[in-house]
């Protein structure tokens, strides 16, 4: 159990102090109360990023469609062959080897 909680994250919540009087009784279960983007590297700066990801991967179509329409745009080809070379020239140039370490 202790393996599968460090590797979703689970090992602690953090719950905005406004809501303490409301949910007190969960502290018991390992929440806390405090400023929320605490434990995130870039603070507030990730929440506008993610409402980013939230409103492109709604607004914009996604493959499902383009498959049924069957009409892709020759630029759209062009552009995720683009992206696709580039990640993957990004990760065979990358110096750094990254080592995912759970505490078993």
């Amino acid at each position: 159990m202790k393996v599968l909680r460090g590797m979703g994250g689970l090992s602690g919540v953090v719950v905005a102090e406004k809501y303490e009087k409301y949910l007190s009784k969960l502290s018991e279960y390992g929440v806390e109360f405090g400023i929320v983007t605490t434990n995130i590297q870039s603070g507030s700066q990730i929440i506008g990023w993610l409402v980013f990801a939230l409103v492109v991967s709604l607004a914009l179509k996604n493959s499902y469609k383009f498959t049924f329409e069957k009409k892709l745009h020759p630029l759209i080809i062009v552009f995720a062959s683009f992206i696709f070379a580039y990640a993957m020239i990004g990760s065979l140039v990358s110096s750094s080897e990254v080592f995912l370490y759970f505490n078993f």
